[in-house]
């Protein structure tokens, strides 16, 4: 597999719905899963999504989670992709075949190989050249949209670095645990109102009732449309939200803790598995440079899942499940 060659291993199949020729006639035929604002999510797409995730998940030995969980995580990130997109496109960010060009050539060059034979290895995996320029393209505008409406507005102050430095990995030892990790969040207003606190909050301590009392989940996300599930996948301590490493840290697989109050909502937590890594080498703390960075990245993520929750809430999605 071809590192970063594809930007978002969840979605890297959004832009296969966007076929030419016959197929597009077909897509006419096809089931509707999901609707968000003018745009809808089919069958198809859906379906190619989770082809992709499984594959790429598999080709980095990433343990594949149940297939309605998969289907849920990617139809979500389908979701948030199409609203981002949108957001762009009213925004009037573009990028042309020069900026697209740049950055295939760029990964190519990452993987020693030429642009040539980046597009052959595309082409053996089933994606054709244009649909792998339509999905660089497509990523570049979401990066620049995220920059513009998150990433330029995050600051970075002494008390974040800290705050990263004091669960960064210790020195000397042998191995590090790495943990599974599904983030909900009941997401809050900018600036929440008591009452609206009270609600989500209640809300929030509902839905953990009842995921501790068993009940499945994409039922209660189907009664619950604002909320978001976000599978965070394997990480160690230092790469999770700081605002949870503590708490997970103490968790015991299939744990559900919560709701945890942030900025952007009400989270519960659900440890999904803890595993150790292999044939770890002796790991020392990062530089400050290095906390700095990563402490930015944590908040950029906390940031992004805010704006994405508060997109949703302002749009209009519908949910076809008998479709799926």
């Amino acid at each position: 597999m071809i590192k970063q060659y594809r930007f978002l291993f969840l979605i890297g199949a959004c832009a296969a719905a966007l076929l030419t020729g016959s197929i597009k006639a077909a897509q006419s035929l096809d089931h509707i899963v999901a609707t968000v604002n003018e745009n809808v999510i089919t069958q198809s797409e859906l379906n190619q999504a989770v082809n992709t995730a499984r594959k790429q998940m598999a080709s980095t030995d990433t343990s594949l989670p149940p297939a309605n969980t998969l289907r849920h995580e990617v139809l979500n990130r389908l979701i948030d992709r199409k609203l981002q997109l949108q957001l762009a496109e009213q925004a009037g960010i573009h990028k042309n075949d020069a900026d697209v060009d740049k950055t295939i050539n760029t990964i190519a060059e990452n993987n020693h190989i030429s642009s040539t034979e980046l597009y052959q290895k595309i082409a053996e995996e089933g994606m054709s050249r244009g649909k792998y320029r339509k999905e660089i393209r497509d990523e570049l505008i979401i990066q620049q949209l995220q920059q513009q409406e998150i990433g330029s507005k995050i600051t970075m102050t002494p008390a974040d670095v800290k705050a990263f430095m004091r669960i960064a990995p210790p020195k000397n030892i042998s191995s590090i645990k790495e943990y599974h990790v599904d983030d909900i969040l009941i997401p809050l207003p900018d600036s929440p109102t008591p009452d609206e606190m009270t609600v989500s909050k209640k809300l929030s301590e509902s839905i953990a009732t009842k995921l501790r009392a068993g009940e499945n989940y994409q039922e209660i996300a189907a009664a619950n449309k604002n909320i978001t599930d976000s599978d965070l996948g394997w990480r160690k301590l230092d790469e999770l939200p700081t605002a949870f490493a503590d708490v997970i840290a103490r968790m015991k697989p299939n744990e559900i803790r919560g709701p945890l109050r942030a900025a952007n909502g009400f989270h519960l937590l659900r440890l999904l598995d803890v595993h150790n890594t292999e044939n770890a080498e002796k790991i020392t703390p990062p530089t400050e440079s290095e906390a700095q960075q990563l402490a930015y990245q944590h908040k950029f993520e906390e940031a992004l899942k805010t704006w994405l929750a508060k997109m949703r809430s302002q749009a209009i999605i519908n949910m076809h499940p008998e479709n799926e």
